[in-house]
């Protein structure tokens, strides 16, 4: 027999070793590509367990502002600075203890001002606790109550709450949110209503008074409770308001271009023929008298033609009275005068072929009424009226009372109406008929009843 060394047995082990290992090897691969449908699993990662948080710190950003104290200091309110430093206590996590609460008031409070001299002044055992230094503070600054208003003087400021023709049509922050004004305005009449408070809706008239009045056409009257008012001007159109606004412009543009005082019938027919370029210049018109003027035969002019007063008086009778007073009239009214206007931009007085529109409300013409408010029941010269007729209006009905004084002169043969160049003073109708009554006929004319020849 081989005798082995000590070295050769150790090789040899070692070598037995790396077969067995080899072989385990070729038996793990064999089994694992027996089942080629298997797939390969990885093996799982180990579970590495999460930390455990026994508490989470929370720490309130302080928005506290230094406390002065002072008497002269508008701006700083006591009892919004110590609601700030409770919210910043309240917001705190962990919370604060008593002592550190005392401490940062004490740190909140300006240097050298009369609430950090206040705080060295306080004594200790008010210092000890937050509810003891809290109680001392309401102490030294105690809480003001405002002064509450009374109906009547809430009442006074819903009646004085106006929204003018200056501020239409714009846009104003209301607690920094953008508005119209009219909407703002609205708004705040609403809560001073509620205020009163007016359950009975019995200042809404109050406040449709203090309304420009051009909202009072795009607003109707009907609206007579706050619910439906304030409904009423949130809608509103903007396009439609300042449509309006434009109209009315050029509208009050025409008036002031009409305020020029009429001129007489004589003084207009004498403007008119004083522009006439076909000859020689003509002689005023003579009413009244009669005198033959010589002109040469190739220079004179036709001969015009004009009514009688009893031919204009029969057209003006047959023009509609005025419209009555409402609000849709008066924009109708608006309109009529504007469109004649524009149609008759030089006019300086109206005609019955082309009549100037009536205020709505105003008497009827020729019925009496007063030249200067357009009203019947006093004279002229008696009117207390604040609303006055414009001026086209103003002569256009004095040129119909002359008219139909002239017409009922013609047919009666007595004047009935005197007129002068400013004013015109017409009978009744009861006056009228009174005296139609007692008229004979073949009375000569301007005789009275017991006259003589």
């Amino acid at each position: 027999m081989l005798s082995l060394t000590t070295s050769s047995r150790q090789s040899l082990l070692t070598l037995s070793d790396s077969v067995t290992l080899y072989s385990s090897h070729v038996e793990y691969s064999t089994s694992e590509s027996s089942d080629p449908q298997t797939p390969l699993t990885p093996p799982t990662p180990p579970v590495t367990p999460a930390p455990r948080i026994t508490h989470r710190s929370r720490m309130a950003q302080p928005n506290v502002t230094s406390f002065h104290g002072g008497d002269e200091q508008e701006n700083e309110n006591p009892r919004d600075f110590i609601n700030s430093v409770q919210r910043y206590f309240m917001d705190r996590d962990p919370p604060f203890d008593d002592a550190s609460k005392v401490n940062y008031l004490k740190l909140c409070l300006k240097d050298g001002s009369p609430s950090a001299e206040w705080f060295l002044e306080l004594d200790d055992d008010r210092k000890d606790t937050w509810a003891t230094a809290l109680t001392a503070f309401n102490e030294r600054w105690p809480q003001v109550r405002a002064a509450t208003k009374t109906k009547g003087e809430k009442q006074e400021e819903l009646e004085k709450a106006r929204i003018g023709k200056a501020d239409l049509g714009k846009k104003i922050k209301v607690n920094r949110v953008e508005t119209w004004t009219h909407v703002a305005w609205a708004d705040r009449v609403q809560c001073l209503a509620r205020a009163i408070p007016d359950d009975s809706s019995l200042l809404v008239k109050a406040a449709r008074d203090n309304m420009a009045p051009l909202l009072r056409v795009l607003v109707p009257h009907t609206n007579d409770t706050w619910a439906t008012f304030t409904k009423a001007f949130r809608e509103v159109s903007v396009i439609e308001l300042r449509e309006k606004m434009k109209d009315r412009e050029e509208l009050e543009s025409l008036k002031r271009r009409g305020t020029q005082p009429p001129l007489t019938p004589l003084k207009a027919l004498a403007s008119m023929l004083s522009k006439v370029q076909l000859g020689p210049p003509l002689p005023p018109p003579n009413f009244g008298q009669t005198k033959t003027v010589s002109t040469p035969a190739h220079t004179a002019p036709a001969t015009p033609k004009y009514r009688t007063d009893q031919e204009k008086w029969a057209i003006i009778e047959r023009l509609p009275p005025p419209l009555p007073s409402t609000d849709a009239n008066h924009a109708t009214y608006q309109r009529l005068l504007m469109q004649w206007h524009m149609a008759h931009p030089k006019a300086t007085s109206a005609t019955e072929d082309c009549p100037y529109p009536l205020t709505p409300g105003t008497a009827p013409l020729g019925s009496g009424e007063c030249n200067t408010c357009g009203m019947v029941g006093h004279a002229w010269h008696a009117c207390t009226s604040p609303n006055k007729v414009l001026p086209m209006e103003l002569a256009w009905r004095r040129k119909v009372s002359s008219i139909k004084s002239g017409a009922l002169a013609a047919t009666t043969g007595v004047n009935l109406v005197a007129t002068d160049e400013e004013h015109t003073t017409s009978l009744t109708q009861e006056k009228l008929q009174e005296w139609l009554a007692g008229f004979q006929p073949g009375q000569s004319q301007g005789k009275a009843e017991g006259s003589s020849d």
